[in-house]
């Protein structure tokens, strides 16, 4: 195997273990209700968006501010 190939390989490897990383971080914050650190774990205008189910209203919360709100308003109820 040729060092292309293997960088290429190694490369794959650390981003999957990067995207179980941001898994761990985003349970983690939101099973305490850590708001501003689960907050964090999205991009400054990431979203976060619930289909609707049942009687339940489909939800979009967009940006920091928005994001640490709810998780805070979840975690009070």
């Amino acid at each position: 195997m040729n060092a292309s190939a293997l960088e290429s390989r190694l490369r794959a490897i650390e981003d999957r273990l990067a995207i179980l990383d941001l898994e761990a971080d985003y349970a983690y914050a939101w099973d305490l209700g850590t708001a501003r650190q689960w907050a964090e774990v999205f991009a400054e205008d990431g979203v976060f968006e619930m289909l609707p189910a049942g009687n339940l209203p489909g939800t979009r919360i967009a940006g920091h501010a928005a994001l640490e709100a709810f998780c805070d308003q979840i975690r009070r109820q």
